[in-house]
């Protein structure tokens, strides 16, 4: 198990337990701690390949949406006004109104006090907007897109099932509704591999979407978007709920697929524990490690921006 610890003074007040795997694009694992085979349901991780999904169908040509959008459907944003602005646009273009989306809503991420928001702000509706794209497409009525039942999902599964080449029986039901199917996390880090990859044209236009625009991915303070800024095209990062992230990089011509898992549902161990192994493992520059100096051994600082302790990994 990865350990992380934050220490106040000099002594360690809390810790996260983590599995981390990382292997390339022909499943050779490069490191692994903890259960590689750790089954969990993949949550918002999976949001590149359901997308993906779709746009094979050619759902994002028929509409004509942009890399901007693209990146938006792959996206657990802020619902800042930026991320609103493209889900209004997409939404005009497929002339449906945004009380076609089925995610439920909840507040912006950097202003939870807000007391006026809707379905846009919900982190997933880029997620939800692609897939209503598909069920037009598929010319499907769009009415409970989110049962596994519908055409949408059905072609979402069998997609995946192509990607992994088994079967996808086990599925949970995600915070926004749709069907999320339980993945070991050496399948999500596989995923991340094949979509640095492209080898698959529907996964290069993912990747060259995301790298593209990584405020679209997460906004203002969030890690995907940092991330994906500090690599600079080399990589991306998408983080689920419950302590889930998985990154995809590019690193002396192999195809990098990571997971990592924090076993008690934090996401605050996750980026900097991220960071911790890349670093270790040698896959980030100098140059890169400098751009994400904020996860490297973090100080904790109080409300006077005191220093009062650290945080430090154990592998």
């Amino acid at each position: 198990m990865i350990k992380c610890n934050f220490i106040r003074g000099k002594k360690i007040e809390s810790s996260h337990l983590l599995c981390g795997v990382v292997l390339d694009s022909n499943k050779k694992i490069i490191y692994s701690c903890g259960d590689p085979d750790l089954s969990i349901p993949a949550r918002s991780t999976l949001k590149p390949f359901q997308s993906a999904a779709s746009l094979e169908k050619g759902s994002y040509d028929k509409f004509g949406f942009t890399k901007k959008e693209i990146a938006l459907t792959c996206a657990s944003h802020n619902g800042q006004k930026r991320h609103i602005s493209v889900a209004n646009s997409m939404l005009k273009k497929l002339k449906f109104s945004k009380n076609e989306l089925e995610c439920g809503k909840h507040p912006p991420h950097l202003n939870k006090n807000q007391k006026t928001y809707h379905c846009l702000h919900n982190n997933c509706s880029g997620k939800h907007i692609g897939m209503l794209s598909l069920s037009k497409t598929l010319k499907k009525n769009n009415k409970k897109y989110i049962k596994k039942s519908h055409p949408v999902q059905k072609t979402i599964k069998t997609y995946l099932e192509h990607q992994l080449g088994k079967k996808l029986n086990e599925f949970a039901i995600d915070g926004c509704s749709a069907p999320t199917p339980y993945l070991s996390i050496s399948e999500m880090a596989y995923l991340y591999a094949r979509l640095v990859e492209g080898k698959n044209k529907e996964l290069q236009i993912i990747y060259n979407a995301m790298t593209s625009n990584p405020f679209m991915i997460g906004g203002d303070k969030r890690f995907d978007t940092s991330f994906i800024k500090a690599l600079n095209q080399r990589g991306v990062s998408k983080g689920g709920a419950e302590g889930l992230l998985s990154i995809g990089l590019k690193h002396k011509n192999r195809n990098v697929g990571v997971c990592i898992k924090t076993l008690d549902g934090s996401s605050r161990p996750r980026g900097i524990v991220a960071v911790s192994l890349l670093k270790k493992l040698g896959m980030l520059s100098k140059k890169e490690v400098q751009s994400l100096s904020k996860y490297v051994a973090p100080p904790i600082l109080n409300l006077n921006k005191i220093k009062t302790g650290e945080v430090k990994i154990e592998f």
